[in-house]
């Protein structure tokens, strides 16, 4: 099962790579939303996208809503990643069709709650 991070801080990357693939996931990752967009295209069939929304270039929220757009990963559950809290921002997330944000940073507490969210999702019903 993949899961694409795309977040331009690879200490973050690197955190949330090891821990996924601790629990079997195979994880593609990309810098911002540029990169992120040709790796969802090359792996439509993943089934989380994790992404950031403040990156150089293309925004995550940007990011998402092309792939929304484009209907590049319709099947994928989409997660923000980020610190940002504005409800405007929020809106525009649900909007791109975001499951859930989720807002760092990333304690070893809050990587175990994300860890069981993307559970969650995954084996919705």
């Amino acid at each position: 099962m993949k899961i694409i991070i795309v977040d331009d801080s690879v200490t973050l990357r690197i955190q949330l790579k090891t821990k996924l693939e601790e629990e079997g996931y195979e994880v593609i990752e990309a810098e911002d939303g540029v990169s992120g967009i040709e790796a969802i295209k090359s792996n439509q069939d993943a089934l989380v996208i994790i992404a950031d929304i403040n990156m150089p270039g293309m925004d995550g929220l940007t990011m998402l809503e092309v792939v929304l757009e484009n209907q590049l990963s319709p099947q994928s559950e989409k997660i923000v990643l980020t610190t940002e809290t504005s409800e405007k921002m929020k809106k525009r997330g649900k909007m791109a069709g975001v499951a859930a944000w989720f807002v760092k940073p990333l304690t070893p507490y809050r990587l175990k709650v994300l860890l069981g969210l993307v559970e969650k999702l995954i084996n919705k019903e």
